[in-house]
């Protein structure tokens, strides 16, 4: 990374930066895997080790999470005896292949020592010092800064310790990341131009715009909103190739409260049921949520909102619904495309331990495979082939809910009680799913046997 002054930067990247906007698609984008180093202690199909890791499918594989000593300001191991005594870091980076391994440092709970160690120009020094020291003894080639909750006291600061990487960095490889909300309260505590001018790249966290903290269902990642947050620090500054698009490989879930009241925006009553290897309520890793779909295919209904890039189910089972917003390979796919096609920098996977690495659910690595077969790189070509072991799909003891449209078979249906409403069923990864559709003209029906809307007064009973 070369180095600036400090003074000059900054102007210069109050000058240009909100300029930045390249027209062209990215050719080589990133793919950033998350790994945390702590699903080392689960048990089963849960467990996870660097050697599981597939180095093929990212260009960058983050090793997380690291904090920072309150006393020494240097960074700091959280798991010694799984880092350093099972030489857990030294297999991270011994099996890196061609990608970048970094390390992150950060997360939830370290925003106030991040705050107190960037404040003083000794204790970011020591930090910086520190931090190199740790990469080149373990061979790791770049570092992530993920500073959770950076308040607006704090923008000066943060732009002083990227000052003081990048001066350190200096005449070597090493490279420098840093991680961004998606909330819209926080995009101002950023300097975003002196930032990206630090920086190889920029890790937006375009996740969980809804989830069972609020008492109603929705699409935890909708495309729409992620690209929201996207231009939203476009417009600030950041260069759209140094910027990857966080995706999750995790699901949230609820409990509705109604179980025919199953369309984004119902009520829930709270979180569902914490999963096998996670433990969490409200959330669960895709490879749980694979298993226990093929498990009880019949007990669920999966729904794809092409407007809005996303998929959910509703799991009816003992006497309630659970509601679950995830991605799958065709939204991932979809999404991979769209951003570097608007020349975005590629995407982030949060995590890597909740893909199915260990192809429990067919392939190894389906939603990996998905996003990189998927990149626009100014050429066309022909995806990568990745398949899902088969559902056997039985219709006659699918469960039903009284009002509420349930697949039986493939084809177009109307509903039963909004005729311009009708549902589009095929088969999917996980057995038949459904797409709703509208006819564009609220007093028109649809007409099953033509597949067309035409006026409702053509279709008895409309």
């Amino acid at each position: 990374m070369t180095r600036l002054s400090f003074t000059v930067l900054i102007f210069l990247a109050a000058y240009f930066g909100s300029n930045i906007r390249p027209n062209v698609a990215t050719l080589d984008p990133k793919t950033v895997c998350y790994y945390e180093s702590w699903v080392h202690w689960r048990q089963g199909d849960g467990k996870m080790d660097p050697e599981d890791i597939d180095t093929s499918l990212c260009s960058h594989i983050v090793y997380s999470y690291f904090g920072i000593d309150a006393s020494s300001h240097e960074i700091k191991l959280l798991d010694q005896y799984l880092m350093i005594t099972l030489h857990d870091m030294e297999h991270f980076t011994k099996h890196k292949g061609n990608a970048k391994a970094m390390i992150a440092v950060g997360g939830a709970s370290m925003s106030d020592q991040f705050s107190k160690t960037a404040a003083v120009e000794h204790y970011r020094e020591t930090f910086v010092v520190s931090t190199i020291d740790l990469m080149t003894k373990y061979g790791f080639d770049g570092v992530m800064i993920d500073w959770s909750g950076m308040q607006a006291k704090d923008s000066d600061n943060f732009v002083k310790l990227l000052d003081k990487f990048d001066e350190k960095f200096a005449q070597t490889s090493f490279v420098m990341g840093v991680t961004l909300p998606a909330t819209i309260a926080s995009y101002d505590n950023y300097n975003i131009p002196a930032i990206s001018n630090y920086v190889d790249f920029m890790n937006v966290l375009t996740l969980d715009y809804d989830g069972p903290w609020a008492y109603t269902v929705g699409h935890a990642s909708a495309l729409p909103e992620q690209l929201k947050t996207l231009e939203a620090y476009n417009k600030r500054g950041a260069p759209r190739h140094k910027m990857v698009m966080a995706v999750p490989f995790f699901a949230r879930t609820w409990i509705l409260e109604k179980m025919d009241k199953q369309d984004v925006g119902d009520k829930a009553s709270g979180p569902g049921p914490k999963g096998q290897f996670t433990q969490t309520p409200g959330f669960l890793s895709y490879n749980e949520l694979c298993v226990q779909i093929q498990a009880e295919t019949n007990a669920f209904s999966i729904t794809r909102d092409h407007d809005n890039t996303a998929i959910y189910a509703v799991y009816v089972h003992d006497n309630h619904a659970e509601w679950i917003s995830f991605e799958d390979r065709h939204t991932l796919g979809d999404k991979a495309r769209n951003i570097t096609e608007q020349g975005y920098g590629g995407m982030s996977v949060y995590t890597l331990s909740n893909e199915d690495v260990h192809g429990v659910c067919g392939d190894k690595n389906p939603l990996l495979h998905a996003i990189n077969s998927n990149y626009f790189r100014g050429i066309v070509t022909e995806p990568t082939v990745v398949t899902v072991t088969p559902v056997t799909h039985t219709t006659e003891h699918v469960t039903d809910i009284p009002g509420v449209f349930h697949c039986h078979q493939e084809g177009f249906f109307r509903d039963k009680t909004y005729c311009a409403k009708y549902y589009e069923c095929k088969k999917g990864d996980f057995g038949l799913e459904q797409t709703v559709h509208h006819c564009p003209n609220h007093s028109q029906a649809f007409d099953e046997v033509s597949r067309t809307c035409v006026d409702h007064a053509k279709i008895p009973g409309c």
